[in-house]
């Protein structure tokens, strides 16, 4: 999968956008934002690795590549 960077043109509309940064760097604002104007679901990664008593998912692997 191709990493774009902001000043690379588009060649399709996306289906999923990877947001990106540092602790406390607005992410999940950026994302909502971003669902929001682009019509994709605001998913949070944590909710799909994590199972019950927080332990690794063992789908989370295939859910997230493919």
């Amino acid at each position: 999968m191709p990493v774009l960077r902001w000043s690379d043109p588009l060649t399709g509309r996306p289906t999923r956008i990877l947001v990106a940064g540092a602790v406390a760097a607005g992410k999940s604002t950026l994302a909502r934002q971003i669902g929001a104007a682009w019509g994709l679901p605001y998913v949070e990664m944590d909710s799909l690795y994590h199972g019950p008593a927080w332990e690794p998912r063992p789908t989370f692997r295939d859910e997230v590549i493919t």
